[in-house]
């Protein structure tokens, strides 16, 4: 139910529910070992209590897991599960903000100007950093990119169920499109990027 919830009510995304359902379990286990069996006798303490214990995790990793458990709170209300738990005030913890790390234009340059590919593992590989680097799309909706979703005529890519479940149309350079082009054979199914057994590239590859 609270899967269902979460992507229902927010519209969090498969990794999001996983990743507080897994969040939760571990605030659990905190609970039963210190004897908190009853919804209605959870304080702010023990939330507190259990983020003290994952101190040595980084700010936005400790602030995730706050949320998983705000949402859980507003999931419980919601359901009539309990009464009321707005008296559980817990301060969210500051991130650090760090720039991010990005390759110089030389290492790009460097990374694209291999040659000619025989190899089509190696051109796939070649197409879809030049696919990352020039559109700024995430590795996931790289994965998920088809070639219905390839605009050649209009010069764009539409990223479909991007960040917070929307699509979205991303401009696409010509060299983009060159390179693209040349990755595309007519056997090829509706992923644009495949693995050595010919079916969609993961995120995780």
């Amino acid at each position: 139910m609270f899967d269902i919830f979460l992507i229902g009510t927010r519209g969090a995304s498969s990794h999001t529910v996983r990743a507080y359902i897994s969040d939760l379990r571990q605030w659990e286990k905190y609970l039963l070992e210190h004897d908190v069996a009853d919804l209605e006798s959870i304080t702010s303490e023990h939330v507190r209590g259990f983020l003290v214990t994952l101190q040595s995790l980084e700010p936005n990793s400790l602030q995730r897991k706050l949320a998983a458990i705000r949402s859980f709170f507003d999931f419980l209300v919601k359901e009539r599960h309990v009464h009321c738990l707005s008296q559980i005030v817990v301060p969210t913890p500051k991130i650090r903000r760090k720039l991010p790390k990005v390759l110089s234009e030389e290492h790009a340059v460097a990374m694209s100007e291999t040659g000619e590919c025989d190899e089509p593992m190696l051109l796939r590989d070649r197409v879809l950093l030049e696919l990352l680097y020039c559109s700024g799309i995430r590795a996931a909706e790289a994965a998920a990119l088809n070639w219905v979703d390839v605009d050649f005529a209009q010069m764009q890519l539409c990223i479909r169920l991007g960040k917070g479940g929307k699509s979205r149309l991303v401009p696409m350079l010509e060299v983009l499109s060159d390179s693209l082009k040349s990755l595309k054979q007519p056997q090829v199914g509706e992923a644009v990027f495949l693995n050595y057994k010919s079916i969609r590239l993961s995120v995780r590859s």
